[in-house]
């Protein structure tokens, strides 16, 4: 069901895109595969996109610009490898593993 949405939404061309939680209820490899392929579909055709994760892995696969939230509140923007090489949480250091 999860990858049938994803096309879905994809294959209409979209000018803009939400994600909420894209590949959350995917196997291991599924969610690698799309990971990979969602991450070089948005670079190819430069959609504006806001994807909303709990996972790390698919904030570097995206390479994008990361706003993190807590509580309702942006307690920290910045690319993934600034955040996680700066952490100005105890969330966002533990969300990457931050040294």
């Amino acid at each position: 069901q999860q990858r049938v949405a994803l096309a879905r939404a994809l294959m209409t061309d979209p000018q803009l895109l939400l994600l909420d939680e894209p590949l959350s209820s995917l196997d291991a490899s599924a969610r690698r595969q799309l990971r990979a392929y969602l991450a070089a579909y948005l670079v190819e055709r430069s959609v504006p996109t806001l994807v909303v994760t709990h996972d790390a892995r698919d904030v570097m696969a995206m390479g994008a610009y990361v706003y993190v939230l807590e509580a309702g509140q942006i307690v920290q923007r910045g690319t993934a490898e600034e955040l996680r090489c700066a952490p100005g949480t105890d969330f966002v250091a533990e969300f990457f593993n931050a040294p």
